[in-house]
């Protein structure tokens, strides 16, 4: 990763199209960002995307503590770079939907699953997130014991 980052990551720009499914998964991909930067005090405009760069050194030990796996790893492990304090640069990235290609998300079950990781995880980090990342807190603000 050049430029001093540790993580590279897009942020989707759908082309827009004039389909209820399409507007309504967008919408609900929206208000899930939306939710996920109030709830865990992040800015990032897309931690969902697929497309994540990592300096191998500074990600393993925040693989190492993850405790999700499939698409919800994504909220989890930016939130952790965020709060580990890595350079996080964010790229846009133009996506566009192939017509030809059916959706397996399931969008009931996807939301229902996606809200209760993201309460649950609040919720662990309320408890934990002292414990995980206190030493790189205490380096950044100069109370570490040199």
């Amino acid at each position: 990763i050049n430029d001093g980052y540790d993580v590279a990551t897009a942020f989707r720009f759908y082309r827009m199209r004039f389909n209820p499914m399409f507007i309504w998964r967008d919408t609900l991909s929206r208000g899930y960002r939306l939710l996920s930067r109030i709830l865990l005090e992040e800015e990032l405009k897309d931690s969902e995307c697929g497309f994540k760069f990592f300096n191998r050194k500074k990600i393993m030990r925040l693989v190492d503590i993850s405790r999700y796996n499939k698409w919800f790893w994504d909220t989890e492990i930016m939130t952790y770079c965020i709060y580990e304090g890595l350079k996080i640069k964010e790229i846009p990235g133009v996506f566009d939907r192939r017509e030809d290609k059916t959706s397996s998300v399931h969008i009931l079950k996807t939301v229902i699953a996606y809200f209760t990781n993201l309460v649950g995880f609040k919720l662990y980090l309320m408890k934990h997130k002292k414990r995980l990342f206190k030493l790189n807190h205490e380096i950044r603000s100069g109370d570490a014991a040199l």
